[in-house]
């Protein structure tokens, strides 16, 4: 086999799947409007760079400290959960589907099975083999960042999905995996799963009543 550092397919430049049409440069906007004359000295780099520490601090705490961050205006609680893999049999056949692809072996896996080829001709190849995260390190568990809408007063928040940062979910990776770690997370509360997909939106409701 061919040493690791030598089987490594270049990345490619990485593109957003999702356009950010607004950030904390535009937010900076409404904060100075209603605040200059409170924070004067707050430029729009300085409140960029305040966002980002708390930003960072909670999202640690999170990952280290196991915390339930209860947003304010009643937009729901973040947190990591964590939940069990179940490996089933169907017909023979192992099913994949809830399995997790651990990526990083798998493209090491394929640096050696395909040397030469970019990562955009290595994804278009056909039949390629996967290599699958056992999670044997957290005794079969799988932890994964969670917004609970159970508590949120969001409007149609069925369609709204909470989508964490890379560096987040390397942060999460790295901490599960660190000789540190002593903290432990929540089950994942199915039954408030449930709960919000069988959730009747409020125009809904109000025509219900209506007939």
């Amino acid at each position: 086999m061919m040493p690791a550092e030598m089987s490594k397919i270049p990345r490619e430049k990485y593109s957003h799947k999702v356009i950010i049409h607004e950030g904390l440069w535009d937010s900076y906007k409404l904060f100075h409007a209603k605040y200059k004359l409170i924070y004067p000295d707050v430029d729009r780099k300085k409140y960029v760079d305040i966002c980002h520490i708390i930003n960072t601090s909670l999202s640690d705490k999170m990952i280290k400290e196991s915390l339930e961050f209860r947003m304010p205006a009643r937009l729901g609680v973040l947190s990591v959960k964590k939940s069990k893999v179940k490996i089933k049999v169907k017909d023979g056949k192992l099913e994949k589907n809830k399995m997790i692809i651990d990526w990083g072996k798998t493209w090491e896996y394929w640096g050696q099975e395909y040397p030469g080829l970019s990562r955009k001709e290595v994804n278009a190849t056909e039949g390629k083999v996967v290599i699958y995260n056992m999670n044997e390190h957290t005794n079969g568990y799988v932890m994964r960042w969670k917004w609970d809408k159970t508590t949120a007063m969001v409007t149609n928040q069925t369609v709204y999905k909470f989508k964490p940062t890379k560096r987040n979910r390397l942060e999460l990776g790295a901490w599960i995996k660190s000789d540190e770690k002593q903290n432990d997370y929540f089950l994942i509360n199915k039954l408030n799963s449930n709960r919000i997909k069988k959730m009747s939106m409020p125009h809904q409701e109000e025509e219900n009543k209506q007939e």
